[in-house]
């Protein structure tokens, strides 16, 4: 300003291309006449600007274009992942390696995050690890130890870049491995070679000789080797209840060998034994189960008991003690003994109970003391 008048500061005005005011400042100016302002540029919409400063009556304008500049985005990328391979056993090394470049090749992208995916088509994507691109060239390597898909079919595997506000995201070719589980070595397989030599069908109380080989079976070679030490148990096969053990033995050293015997008994279930031996397993031996063997057991009818009974003279006068003993032949356990004397007229005249003991022998007495004469009955 030329010539400015003390105190008086000037007026700036910006307008839009459409004459509307979009700044104004006052503005104080200096001993000198000069003066500045600035503006932020957030102007909408785009085309001619005008600036008109006033001071006083003196005034002046000027005009300049606003554009908006085109923003850039973040950078497009080119993700390479090379070749694994097609399939692999459990327990392998797979390696993944690759490299992050420019979409136009031209340059290489260091300390990105990538992330090895597996493609899961109806859920979420399975990550196996992430890796960080090298500052040297933008490459990556990443090891993982192969474990079978817990899902169908083949891995399908692909990487992928993690957020970076700077970088479009980025997601290579996929490749399709198949990784077969391993067999686990596990407990050695075992076999029971079992027998036994009945009386078919046997009766109650015979003796029943059960006997068997407990070995092992080298499914590549064929070679047999016996187990000596084990136990093993034999049981009767219930089909609708829990199967009734009837005994156990060791096998015996070297031959892997035992022998058991049992006493026959009627089976409690209907229909007939089915035995089978049996092998537990341990941490070095698998378990093993043999054939089952079908056993009839007749169970021995029970003898009916008779009783012979005599008294120690064969006639008696009346205060005389009678001695009545006897002999009971197949007893009934808990089962006593009633003697009975009947007089001539036929009343009872003596009733004793008599517990038998544990022989087959019983006696009693009591002193005669009725006046009828006659014959009696015991």
């Amino acid at each position: 300003i030329t010539n400015p008048i003390e105190g008086r500061d000037v007026i700036i005005r910006i307008t839009d291309p459409s004459g509307n005011i979009v700044d104004a400042n006052q503005i104080a100016i200096s001993k000198s006449g000069r003066f500045s302002t600035s503006v932020y540029a957030g102007f909408e919409p785009t085309g001619t600007y005008t600036v008109a400063a006033n001071y006083g009556s003196a005034s002046d304008t000027l005009t300049f274009q606003f554009t908006k500049p085109t923003p850039t985005g973040p950078t497009p990328l080119t993700l390479i992942l090379n070749q694994v391979p097609s399939t692999a056993q459990e327990g392998d090394t797979i390696t993944f390696s690759g490299q992050l470049l420019t979409k136009d090749r031209q340059f290489f992208i260091s300390g990105a995050l990538i992330a090895i995916r597996d493609n899961v088509s109806l859920g979420t994507d399975t990550q196996i690890g992430t890796v960080t691109t090298s500052d040297t060239d933008g490459t990556f390597t990443f090891t993982w130890k192969a474990v079978p898909r817990i899902y169908s079919g083949d891995y399908q595997f692909y990487a992928e870049t993690l957020y970076d506000p700077d970088y479009q995201k980025a997601r290579s070719q996929e490749y399709r491995l198949s990784v077969t589980q391993t067999t686990p070595a596990g407990p050695t397989p075992t076999v029971i070679a079992f027998g036994f030599m009945p009386t078919h069908p046997a009766q109650e109380g015979d003796t029943i000789t059960f006997s068997c080989q407990l070995v092992t079976e080298d499914i590549q070679t064929g070679k047999i080797s016996s187990i000596p030490g084990a136990t093993i148990y034999i049981y009767d096969n219930v089909s609708l209840g829990k199967d009734t053990l009837i005994g156990k033995a060791v096998t015996n050293d070297p031959t892997g060998m035992f022998g058991f015997t049992w006493k026959a008994v009627p089976r409690i279930y209907s229909g007939d034994y089915q035995f089978y031996a049996s092998f537990a397993g341990t941490s070095d031996y698998t378990d093993a189960r043999s054939q089952e063997y079908g056993l009839s057991v007749t169970a021995i009818a029970p003898s009916t008991p008779t009783i012979n009974v005599s008294t120690d003279k064969s006639s008696y006068q009346s205060g005389d003690t009678i001695i009545i003993s006897g002999t009971i032949t197949n007893p009934i356990e808990g089962k006593d003994v009633t003697i009975t004397v009947v007089a001539p007229s036929g009343d009872v005249a003596v009733v004793d109970q008599i517990t038998v003991p544990s022989g087959v022998t019983f006696q009693t007495k009591f002193v005669f003391d009725r006046q009828d004469t006659g014959t009696y009955t015991v």
